[in-house]
């Protein structure tokens, strides 16, 4: 083989190794992609929370015990004082005008009864009658002390409004209890006395046995009633004085609870005498 052939044969094998390098190149991977920076998110927006509220203040009575109703330097209490005069002044006064009424009404039955028909119980009636009508006359034109105490309220200081109120309605306490258990004893007996009278005892006459004995009877069950009232019902300076200074003031007489419970309800009465 000539050296021109051999030298043309390198020369093409030489191209055709290098097409074919060129044809089996791998690619160069991709630049890899930039870092992306993450931004975190806002925190979620929250309400606004409320500002506290300032504390209640805390309201003391004359005596010193808070949290009782305020007396704003005692113009509550002479506020409610001033209407418990009001009632007082009411009260009296158609009371007083009743016992008028009832005495001149029990006089001219008196009177009757012992002219015309010669009853011995005319002179009771007119005497009783005498008795009620004069008491009645008092009331109308005598204010009571409850009265006094409301028109001299504004005279005096808040401590001074409170021992005032608190010694008076102790006072209206004592002498209604002393009062209810009196009517109770005095109504018991004459009861009792129309009761005996009714069954036969004594030495009076049918008529007058009879009379006696519905008006003791009628009488006395009156006494019981209103005896019993005003030995457990509260009057109403000693009510005020309650509702006027609150947990200053003492816990009234009777006081009724009912508590509900497993199989139904409880109830409880308690007095303080």
């Amino acid at each position: 083989m000539s050296p021109r052939v051999v030298a043309a044969s390198f020369v093409l094998l030489a191209l055709s190794v290098t097409s074919l390098a060129s044809a089996q190149t791998v690619p160069s991977e991709p630049p890899p992609p930039e870092a992306q920076t993450v931004e975190p998110l806002p925190p979620p927006a929250t309400a606004a929370e409320p500002a506290p509220l300032p504390p209640a203040p805390v309201v003391a009575t004359p005596s010193g015990d808070a949290g009782a109703i305020p007396t704003d330097d005692g113009a509550f209490a002479r506020r409610m004082l001033r209407v418990i005069g009001e009632d007082a002044r009411t009260v009296r006064l158609a009371t007083g005008g009743g016992l008028v009424l009832t005495g001149v009404g029990s006089i001219a039955a008196g009177v009757l009864a012992d002219a015309s028909y010669h009853q011995s119980y005319g002179q009771v009636l007119w005497i009783g009658g005498i008795a009620v009508a004069t008491s009645g006359l008092v009331s109308l034109f005598s204010s009571t002390p409850t009265e006094v105490f409301a028109r001299n309220a504004s005279t005096l200081s808040p401590r001074e409004l409170e021992a005032r109120w608190a010694a008076m309605a102790e006072r209206s306490r004592t002498a209604r209890k002393v009062g209810g258990v009196a009517s109770v004893i005095v109504g018991g007996i004459a009861a009792g006395t129309g009761a005996a009278l009714a069954s036969g005892a004594g030495n009076l006459e049918n008529d007058s046995k009879q009379a006696w004995s519905v008006a003791l009877i009628a009488g006395g069950a009156a006494m019981l009633g209103g005896g019993l009232a005003a030995f457990l019902v509260e009057s109403p300076l000693e009510h005020g004085y309650r509702a006027a200074y609150g947990t200053a003031a003492a816990s009234p007489d009777v006081a009724v609870s009912v508590a509900p419970t497993t199989r139904g309800a409880a109830a409880s009465l308690q007095m303080r005498f």
